[in-house]
């Protein structure tokens, strides 16, 4: 899907309809269960700037970046595969950095913001993932190992 003109067309990877649904550009988790759901979302970022902003509505737990070769099953969170494979904000902690190192004062944030990425993929170089959280301006850089990635979003009821 995309949201307007200029975006680029990305295809969730929702690892079980059992858990997620899909409707107009909004992603719920079902009644039935509380399992985390991580979302993958194609394309894989290879180079350029690559801007990307969800509304968290209810529920969303984190967002980050993925290594290309990761992929997610049902009931995973987004280091299931490893922490050196992802790095990922948290909603109540702040970003969590590959390798287990926590890089601490980004704020929370709540069901109603907005939490925007700008992820820069660079060709064999680092790719960088940037939070800009609109609430009040919080900004914090990392890098990350790797030469492609993809944007995740992860969640439960």
């Amino acid at each position: 899907f995309s949201l307007s003109e200029d975006s680029i067309i990305c295809a969730p990877l929702i690892p079980s309809l059992e858990d997620v649904e899909l409707k107009s550009n909004i992603f719920t988790h079902t009644n039935e269960n509380h399992n985390f759901s991580t979302i993958l979302f194609d394309p894989v970022i290879k180079k350029g700037i690559v801007r990307f902003e969800v509304l968290s509505i209810s529920n969303l737990t984190k967002v980050g970046i993925a290594d290309e070769s990761v992929r997610y099953n049902r009931k995973e969170a987004p280091d299931a595969r490893g922490c050196d494979k992802v790095v990922e904000y948290d909603w109540c902690i702040g970003m969590f950095h590959s390798g287990g190192n926590w890089i601490k004062g980004n704020d929370k944030y709540y069901n109603g913001d907005r939490i925007a990425m700008e992820v820069f993929g660079h060709e064999f170089h680092a790719t960088y993932l940037d939070i800009l959280r609109k609430r009040c301006g919080a900004k914090e850089l990392c890098s990350k190992r790797s030469r492609c990635s993809k944007i995740l979003c992860s969640f439960y009821a």
